[in-house]
């Protein structure tokens, strides 16, 4: 089988694109000193970083656009962001008007061009607007930003997003008119919480960082319960409060821990909560959620294209669940269709392989992992991944997944592991080549507590398995431990 892929550098440099395109959704941060920069915003790093994660770091042609619409539209001490619509605007102004209340004047939205719209800020407020950009997930791409700055007449993929909603619809089965496209995995989970904002929400287990800021932003009162196993808390808070939806990840990112989907959704559906579960890390081909979920999320950015040169994400509403006609018309009179064409154009082609890349990065990943825990004799590391886990070989269809979660004796070992390892390192999973980042470290650095709290080591480093040759793999890793 030969799968398709994009050029890569021969060498992996500070700050390059991961992978080596204009449109790349990752960076490469290849040393433990060079992550800690980026969090700590050293020059050294920050000059260096020619791309990053879009919702994280606005990508070199977005920012084009900012200053475009700043051209049109601020003063002088004042910036643009650019949002794919005006509803997302509005919910942009309304976000900061809720966290800075002082903010009500300082805040305007024009209509930049069809498709695009510019909110102006005082220059006092970056850093708010960008937590927006970030938690939200309803950016321009750089796709869409490029074809604005060039006046190019653009294809809406009209056809390819069919292709993709009927993908999805014979891995899930569900109905394709079920299966709603985001130009972001975030934007997708925003919108799962929108249509369930009525009243306190519960996040179930350690989550990826923006599904609980959305929460604790966007809504009335977040609970927070990081061990999945507990759901005799869960079951309490939820006959204490009135609670409006259960968020979870299955598993989760990054310890790999699998909740009991059927007792969580029994204890859901009896009363009549929203189950909204994300299954990025194990995708539809390894797991079906569709008995026990009222709504799954995904990142379609990860597995599903493979590539890591398109954001997107998409929500699956479960036609059988309770809640299902009353999510439906909730849903249907919000979502608005911001997946921009061209992006749904390189998703379709990404992902026409997909059931044979899942495949593949399952059998390197268990085979990694059965190696890790035969070597581990010596190096005495946590290892995390979903094999031997009962709850999730009780839901499991096919694989494990891709991902491993690995945590050396001491952050000492783990930064000369780091750092020796020769595979691409930076943000992100679900690539076709392996990609390594210390993932509390990227998504959790000012929030070291409250990720020990949880038992989240700080110093863990998430392994993203990809297609290579698994014995040149397993190499790569002997060496790297050979210098610790």
């Amino acid at each position: 089988m030969v799968y398709k892929s994009i050029t890569m550098n021969n060498q992996q440099s500070l700050g390059e694109p991961l992978p080596n395109t204009k449109h790349a959704v990752s960076v490469s941060l290849p040393t433990w000193a060079d992550v800690i920069g980026y969090e700590e915003g050293n020059p050294r790093v920050i000059n260096a970083m020619k791309t990053g994660y879009p919702r994280f770091v606005y990508n070199e042609i977005t920012k084009k656009l900012f200053k475009e619409a700043e051209k049109k539209f601020a003063e002088a001490d004042e910036f643009c962001l650019v949002f794919p619509s005006e509803r997302v605007a509005k919910l942009c102004v309304k976000f900061c008007h809720k966290q800075q209340p002082e903010t009500h004047n300082q805040l305007s939205i024009n209509k930049f061009s069809d498709g695009i719209w510019a909110v102006t800020f005082h220059n006092s407020l970056q850093k708010l607007a960008k937590s927006f950009w970030q938690h939200a997930g309803f950016i321009v791409s750089s796709r869409q930003a490029e074809a604005v700055l060039e006046h190019q007449k653009t294809n809406n993929g009209a056809a390819e997003k069919q292709n993709i909603q009927e993908h999805l619809s014979t891995l899930t089965g569900e109905k394709a008119e079920n299966i709603y496209l985001y130009p972001s995995g975030m934007a997708a989970i925003f919108s799962a919480f929108e249509i369930n904002s009525t009243g306190p929400t519960i996040q179930l287990g350690f989550p990826y960082v923006d599904t609980l800021k959305i929460q604790e932003k966007f809504g009335h009162e977040t609970i927070f319960i990081s061990d999945v196993a507990n759901l005799a808390e869960l079951e309490k808070t939820i006959k204490a409060k009135k609670i409006s939806a259960v968020f979870t990840e299955f598993p989760t990112n990054p310890l790999l821990t699998a909740v009991d989907l059927e007792k969580l959704s029994t204890i859901c559906r009896a009363n009549k909560i929203a189950l909204v579960i994300d299954d990025t890390l194990s995708t539809w081909a390894n797991v079906d959620l569709t008995p026990f979920a009222d709504i799954i999320v995904s990142s379609l950015t990860k597995f599903f294209s493979g590539i890591g040169d398109v954001l997107a994400g998409s929500l699956i509403l479960n036609s059988k669940s309770p809640l299902f006609a009353e999510l439906k018309t909730k849903l249907d009179a919000q979502y608005e269709d911001l997946l921009f064409g061209p992006d749904a154009i390189v998703l379709e082609k990404n992902s026409r392989d997909f059931a044979t890349r899942i495949a593949k990065v399952n059998e390197n990943a268990e085979n990694l992992y059965d190696w890790l825990k035969a070597q581990n004799s010596k190096l005495k590391a946590q290892i995390y991944y979903t094999k031997g886990n009962p709850v999730y070989e009780k839901y499991k269809r096919n694989g494990y997944g891709g991902i491993i979660s690995l945590v050396l004796p001491t952050p000492e070992q783990a930064q000369k592991f780091f750092d020796a390892l020769d595979v691409k390192k930076g943000p992100s999973l679900g690539t076709n080549y392996t990609l390594a980042c210390p993932y509390t470290m990227l998504a959790h650095y000012t929030e070291r507590e409250f990720a020990s709290k949880a038992n989240v080591p700080f110093h863990l480093i998430r392994i993203s398995v990809g297609l290579e040759d698994i014995e040149e793999l397993k190499t790569k890793f002997e060496k790297a431990f050979g210098g610790i």
